[in-house]
């Protein structure tokens, strides 16, 4: 049934894919953020909210609607604004890029003996991965095998683009898939340096959902590697193949059912957990303070979803929602655009290894914020800034020690 909240979001959502699609402008953070949210919101076009307790599909609430209207609404401005920065011309430093690349190499191999060894020889892949959820798996494992590859993709480096690429295969192989997420994007902007419309590049497009169904089949995929091992685990996962394995592995289908539950039961949370939220940023892990960036699940899913015995997705508006109603999701609505038009600035007029940083905090924030909640993205953010930070810092000191005693 066509409701008045309902044209209000598709409304709102056509002109932002509109924009996106139709205006001539880069490639940048913002298309990113777009296109994971029509992504997110895709069932609520066919008037379907995806149930995970009983598995069936619902008509979604009007505040709903009008949410995911005004999360439309608010980033159109920042869409119609030139993404076309100016680039300062500044003298390359080859020397600054071979030895960021080489620490990174060095840290990512540090990581790499930690953590293959682990996961080849553990009974129990999932649990060996949460058992060893620590720095050095999250960054120097997961993490710095794609930063190191952008950087290469980057600055055309292919020694180290060979090494880089050939650590985030195995990566994702074993088990991650989000480091081979954030490369595909990152070499999609790369790649694209040039204003454009989005509709007449139909091959970026092809291999944006190409990419898309690789990481949805991934998920089940990793499932049976991480139980039956890699070779075991892709025989059994291709011969037990169907078409459920796109469902299981579409995420994007269930994270609605938050904002619908949390909507439909007026659930709420304390205005200063948001506040602590905001702390995730800060170098010291939130459970240093007794508190958790994870706080949004624990407090809903209990409530919400009871029989669920897996932790859910976040969802970012029906966090705002449940703090402050529509007004949090018009703050939320705003301020995620706001940093992601920063983050693109950022990579656009810097140079050398600092336009790396912004481009991977810009995909990080763009591609995952739809399915976290502030205190989670901002620490995903705080685990990239601060070793890179400390990569960009051992950087300056080598080439000093270097000038030094050349």
């Amino acid at each position: 049934m066509i409701s008045l909240p309902y044209v209000f979001f598709v409304l709102n959502a056509l002109a932002a894919l509109s924009i996106t699609l139709l205006k001539k402008r880069h490639f940048d953070f913002l298309t990113v953020y777009v296109l994971i949210l029509i992504l997110y919101t895709l069932p609520l076009f066919f008037f379907s909210i995806y149930d995970p307790v009983h598995k069936v599909y619902h008509y979604p609430h009007d505040a709903v609607y009008i949410s995911m209207g005004i999360v439309y609404l608010c980033v159109i401005p920042f869409l119609v604004v030139n993404n076309n920065y100016y680039i300062k011309i500044i003298p390359e430093d080859l020397r600054e890029r071979k030895i960021g690349l080489f620490l990174l190499a060095c840290f990512s191999f540090l990581g790499f003996f930690y953590m293959v060894p682990v996961l080849l020889t553990a009974s129990n892949k999932v649990e060996a991965l949460e058992l060893n959820n620590n720095i050095v798996v999250s960054i120097f494992y997961e993490m710095f095998p794609a930063i190191g590859l952008l950087m290469a993709y980057k600055f055309k480096n292919k020694k180290y683009l060979l090494i880089f690429l050939v650590m985030t295969l195995v990566v994702m192989f074993l088990g991650t898939r989000r480091a081979f997420a954030m490369s595909l994007i990152g070499i999609m902007i790369i790649q694209v340096s040039e204003s454009f419309r989005l509709v007449s590049m139909y091959k970026y497009i092809l291999f944006g959902i190409a990419s898309l169904m690789l990481i949805i089949l991934g998920k089940t995929f990793y499932g049976y590697v991480l139980f039956y091992g890699l070779f075991d685990g892709f025989n059994e996962w291709k011969n037990n193949f169907t078409l459920n394995y796109f469902f299981e592995g579409s995420e994007f289908l269930t994270t609605s059912a938050i904002l619908q539950s949390v909507a439909q039961n007026n659930f709420t949370v304390d205005s200063i957990n948001i506040y602590k939220s905001l702390l995730a940023i800060q170098p010291i892990p939130l459970d240093f303070f007794g508190f958790s960036s994870s706080f949004f699940n624990d407090a809903f899913q209990p409530i919400l979803f009871p029989s669920l015995n897996y932790g859910m997705a976040y969802n970012p508006w029906a966090e705002a929602y449940s703090w402050f109603g529509y007004i949090g999701v018009f703050v939320y609505g705003l301020i995620f655009p706001l940093i992601l038009t920063f983050f693109w600035k950022g990579y656009k007029t810097s140079t050398q290894i600092f336009s790396i940083l912004f481009l991977v905090l810009g995909i990080t924030l763009a591609f995952w914020i739809q399915r976290n909640s502030l205190g989670s993205i901002l620490a995903y953010i705080r685990n990239i800034l601060y070793p890179f930070l400390m990569i960009i810092l051992l950087v300056s000191i080598v080439k000093k020690f270097l000038v030094k005693y050349k």
